[in-house]
């Protein structure tokens, strides 16, 4: 089925009480935006097509909609109703991409549709697991607290991709500058001593010689193996998008790496015992919370485990019996929440083993930020060390080639 894509159109015009307003819209055509705003009453001064060069367009990413929930909990947290809060959004938003979003999402609550359905009608933007905790949440009266949750949740995550950034920024740059200084000598400085070793007829050391070759084949090849691989890269990504079969391998053995299967542990579990907790918190039964989280993980590991614990507790087991089994969450943790059903404090120790994996998360991401810079430091020594080893080797024979 063909994807329609909705354009844009800017409208100015007057409400019911005569006041004017002002706004954007996205539909299909114009004639569509022309009845969208018919349904709101609004008796249009002009309306155009928004200018969206692609060059000129700033995307939507996640942050302009964590963002956006971050102004609606607020102002939720004010007392002011819904509808009213999503029309001063748009107002802050102004005339960006954004806002109209805002606007589609306030035009369908104006049609009787719910919070949680008119996020729908934008699934493209808006996590499915997002939209069913905030469905729970309307039906439970609990959407403020699960909004804060949801938002206190991205801001985990947001600190640690700011720590792993911090951590690669230095090494990776320190790494641009080695291998911009490394093609510098290859095909500037050792010419050079080919050239004086040709005019006296003499061969160049054998190590010299494999670099010059090898820096003659990238000058004849390099381009096309540089769109080879860019091609290449292409190809493997998209293959990795639309083949479940191949990320389950790769989600797999990302597992099996010993200091990344650490990271991606300590992350998931986090969020897992937090989103649980968060579930349980809003008295939404654990089977449901089971099948939440298995939408929410993109880690088909995660997800699968979900599933699993969501057929097991179905069958009668308890929570700590099932994480057992799937042999990825650890034995004190297990143990830990053996003895929190018993007490009926399972909400608090799951808030509390969520919390204890964010600081072993972050201590491995310093630990990181701390081993990374000195390793890249010795890696780059020992690239330029022995690349200028090689090139000045023949300095050391000039003498007898002269003679």
């Amino acid at each position: 089925m063909k994807k329609i894509r909705k354009k844009i159109f800017l409208w100015q015009g007057l409400d019911l009480h005569e006041q004017f307003q002002e706004g954007s819209v996205r539909a299909v055509s114009k004639e569509e935006a022309y009845f969208l705003l018919m349904e709101r009453n609004i008796e249009l001064i002009s309306i155009k097509k928004q200018f969206s060069f692609f060059l000129f367009q700033k995307p939507i990413t996640q942050k302009h909609v964590m963002d956006f929930l971050r102004k609606l909990s607020l102002l939720l947290e004010s007392h002011i109703p819904l509808e009213k809060a999503l029309r001063l959004c748009v107002s802050s938003e102004k005339k960006s991409l954004f806002s109209s979003v805002i606007n589609n999402i306030l035009q369908s609550i104006e049609k009787g549709l719910s919070f949680s359905e008119a996020l729908h009608q934008e699934h493209a933007l808006f996590d499915a697991s997002l939209i069913h905790f905030i469905q729970f949440g309307e039906q439970t009266g609990y959407l403020l607290p699960i909004l804060h949750k949801i938002l206190t949740l991205h801001e985990h995550l947001e600190t640690s991709k700011k720590k792993i950034k911090k951590a690669l920024l230095y090494p990776c740059a320190l790494l641009l500058i080695s291998f911009l200084m490394v093609a510098g000598m290859l095909f500037f400085v050792l010419p050079q001593f080919q050239q004086i070793f040709s005019e006296f007829g003499a061969p160049l050391p054998k190590s010299t010689e494999i670099v010059f070759n090898i820096t003659l084949l990238l000058k004849q090849w390099g381009l096309f193996l540089f769109i080879f691989f860019i091609f290449l890269f292409f190809c493997i990504g998209s293959f990795y998008q639309k083949n479940i079969f191949f990320q389950k391998k790769i989600h797999h053995l990302y597992l099996r790496i010993p200091f990344l299967s650490s990271l991606l542990n300590h992350t998931y579990q986090s969020r897992f015992y937090y989103l649980l907790a968060t579930s349980l918190t809003s008295n939404l039964p654990m089977v449901h919370a089971l099948l939440l989280l298995r939408k929410h993980f993109k880690h088909h590991s995660y997800a699968t485990i979900c599933q699993t614990l969501y057929h097991s507790i179905l069958e009668g087991e308890s929570l700590h019996q099932s994480l057992l089994k799937t042999h990825l969450f650890e034995k004190i943790d297990c143990h830990l929440i053996a003895m929190a059903e018993e007490s009926g404090q399972l909400t608090s120790m799951l808030e509390h083993l969520s919390h204890q994996h964010q600081q072993q998360l972050d201590g491995l991401l310093d630990l990181l930020g701390n081993l990374l810079e000195p390793c890249m430091m010795i890696f780059i020594g020992f690239l330029i060390g022995g690349l200028i080893i090689i090139l000045y080797l023949p300095i050391f024979n000039v003498g007898a080639v002269i003679s």
